[in-house]
């Protein structure tokens, strides 16, 4: 038997071997698997250019200089090449993910042809997280799609048939996987020069105006169609240039899957206070809604959910940005140019503040009023006619005194913005709304059901309490949990031990138990607040810092709470229980001129219920002693609340301290009985024929 491993590539009659036909597993040469948005072109390409280098196969993706090209005379060379260029083909593919896979494979490509590609998705945007939509749509036949309502023209078949670009968007390669929508109606003539209009035209007009569930809406174009008109295209400029890309995902609704891609901007290089402004953008309350919540049940309103498409495209930008033409929307005629933004996109830091702006703006300018105690709240009165709308990023909710004022502001936001009405509040922030008879049900079932799949324990038994009524867990007692990664405990994230896991275990098997259970809210005449209060002195026993714990109750309603551990060390009892009430009363202060802002005054003083007999005579008293002056703040703080006659600090039984629900454990007689009094219970036995 001949030895081959020491000749030289065929040439004629020589043998066919090759070194670059000895390498059987390519990732022991180049350890990086190229993505779309890891940014490690440069460092992948380099390593296969010194791999492919050193197996004689360069000339297979790098084009030799002139006059060096090789001249394959016979077959067997022929043949060598073509065994050559797919297994350099076949390095490339083993390289890269599945989504680049997609993008670049074609039918009877060679190494080369899918080099350019590569290198065409990533240099032509500079190291950008390009992100194609093909991969995400490879299965999409275009046949679903009205092609005439856009202008598109069908010339093809298959998954991907070629379509004749309409008049508008003559010069522009058409995009990786272009949506045909319906028509877009012009806007209309107000005499005023309009802007200038967006890299695929005038922006076309909202097309939801106010429909609701079951209704039949026309279609706005797609999201990455809507944000090319908010850009114009201009020369480079010196200033900055952000990347581009899109992001891809599915929503479910119903039960039908639906894909939702979007362009977005690589905002991540940005810096703030020199490539941006101010970022931040306040979002509405919990207690907030369960407030706004229970005054429309008291006053018999309705409530209805909305939605804004493309929320983050309608705001309006204060610094020069410039991006990189989006791949499948470059101008043909100018491919050097870039886009000049003039709203915002998806991607930027600044874009939820604009949005928020933006649409308080046109709020304001409707006749609504901004909270001051919450910014993401809006008021709106008129004699008799009162409106509420609570805003969440993109998630709306309005409640109205009648559906004439409803119809009529969601008329006046559908004018402005793509807004959609869904219907009657179901689902708002991942909590489930469903109306009954006597009022309201809010359960997160879903959500806890999501801990438990992720904790892995959906057969596990449940646990009538989440904690027993022993003394709290220390961060040093017990053996170190084997596997940190498994579970991350805010409190031990540090260093895990396996009583901290016990711990987080009966957690999880409390939700098991309690997976049904909700917040019900209920229509009430009483406008009367009132809160509990308590503390666990000395509880934590590694800062022995206390824990102190609240609930208010608007009439009946459950509005607020907190468990939170408090911040200083507390000398003696007293103090712990007199920090906690100061906490409530600065809650209910707050819930007041809250309750002020909606037009439903609060006439009567808040009652604070509190155990502990100290806590309450310090509070009406101005006594000073050595125990006392360095609370001094708070106690004046309380003092004065209960002097002007806003709070009445009373003692209750720790029998009916429904606050030590929220500090220590509790038996379960008892943790029961406490549950029940806020209102957390299984959901009504029917809820047929309530809307």
């Amino acid at each position: 038997m001949t030895d081959t491993t020491n000749q030289q590539p065929m040439s004629g009659n020589k043998s066919s071997f090759h070194p670059a036909l000895a390498v059987s597993n390519i990732r022991n040469h180049i350890p990086i698997i190229l993505e779309m948005e890891n940014g490690q072109y440069s460092t992948w390409a380099e390593l296969f250019k010194i791999t492919a280098r050193s197996h004689k196969v360069l000339s297979h993706i790098i084009p030799p200089a002139t006059g060096k090209e090789k001249v394959l005379s016979t077959e067997d060379e022929k043949e060598l090449w073509s065994t050559l260029d797919a297994t350099v083909l076949s390095w490339i593919y083993a390289t890269i993910s599945n989504d680049l896979l997609h993008t670049i494979i074609e039918p009877d490509a060679t190494a080369m042809e899918a080099w350019n590609r590569l290198r065409d998705i990533f240099q032509d945007n500079k190291n950008s997280r390009v992100v194609t939509l093909e991969a995400e749509f490879s299965s999409t036949k275009m046949e679903n799609f009205p092609n005439d309502a856009m202008g598109f023209t069908t010339v093809g078949t298959g998954l991907f048939p070629i379509l004749a670009a309409p008049p508008w968007m003559q010069g522009w390669s058409a995009p990786p996987c272009p949506f045909p929508t319906q028509g877009w109606t012009q806007p209309r003539s107000t005499g005023v020069q309009q802007p200038q209009p967006g890299v695929l035209g005038p922006r076309p007009q909202q097309a939801f105006t106010g429909t609701t569930v079951g209704q039949s809406a026309s279609f706005v174009p797609t999201d990455i169609e809507s944000a090319m008109h908010t850009m114009t295209l201009n020369q480079p400029d010196p200033s900055w240039y952000m990347d581009t890309g899109a992001t891809s995902h599915m929503t479910s609704s119903n039960g039908n899957f639906s894909h939702k891609a979007r362009l977005v901007g690589n905002g991540k290089t940005q810096l703030v206070g020199i490539d941006c402004g101010e970022t931040f953008s306040s979002v509405v309350k919990p207690a907030t809604i369960r407030t706004v919540l229970s005054l429309s049940l008291s006053n018999g309103w309705s409530i209805h959910q909305l939605d804004v498409k493309n929320a983050f495209l309608h705001g309006d930008l204060k610094e020069t940005i410039y991006m990189h033409q989006p791949l499948g929307y470059r101008d043909r005629a100018h491919p050097d140019y870039v886009c000049l933004l003039r709203k915002s996109i998806y991607g930027l830091r600044q874009s939820p503040r604009t949005w928020s702006e933006k649409f308080a703006d046109f709020v304001l300018s409707i006749g609504f009023i901004r909270s001051k105690c919450d910014t993401s709240l809006f008021v709106y009165r008129n004699g008799s006619h009162m409106a509420y709308i609570l805003v969440y990023v993109d998630d709306i909710i309005l409640t109205a005194s009648s559906d004439d004022l409803r119809v009529s502001i969601i008329k006046l936001l559908s004018s402005e913005f793509a807004m959609k009405d869904l219907g009657p509040l179901s689902s708002f922030l991942g909590i489930s709304v469903t109306r009954h008879k006597a009022g309201m049900f809010l359960s997160q079932k879903n959500y806890a059901q999501q801990i438990i799949e992720r904790a892995g324990m959906s057969s596990c038994k449940s646990s009538p309490t989440p904690v027993d009524t022993k003394a709290k867990v220390s961060a040093s007692v017990g053996s170190v949990f084997e596997n940190p990664s498994l579970y991350r405990i805010c409190l031990h994230m540090h260093d895990p031990r396996v009583t901290h896991m016990q711990a987080l275990k009966r957690i999880i098997r409390y939700i098991q138990g309690t997976q049904d259970y909700g917040l019900h809210l209920y229509s009430s005449s009483q406008s009367s607040l009132v809160s509990y209060t308590d503390a666990d002195w000395g509880g934590c026993p590694d800062t022995r810092r206390s824990t102190s714990g609240y609930c208010v109750f608007l009439g009946d309603n459950l509005i607020s709470w907190s468990s939170k551990r408090q911040p200083t060390l507390s000398k003696s009892s007293a103090e712990a229980e007199y920090r906690g009430v100061a906490n409530v009363v600065s809650e209910s202060c707050w819930l007041r001129n809250l309750l002020l802002e909606l037009h439903c005054p609060v006439t009567k003083a808040t009652v604070v219920y509190c155990d502990n007999v100290s806590a309450i005579y310090l509070s009406g008293n101005p006594v000073q002693h050595q125990r006392t002056k360095h609370i001094e703040m708070d106690i004046h703080f309380v003092r004065e609340k209960v002097a002007r006659g806003e709070v009445r600090v009373l003692h209750v039984p720790s029998r009916y301290q429904v606050a030590d629900i929220f500090t220590k454990g509790l038996p379960r007689v008892l943790f029961e009985d406490f549950r029940d009094s806020l209102s957390v219970r299984l959901p009504p036995a029917s809820t047929e024929g309530v809307c």
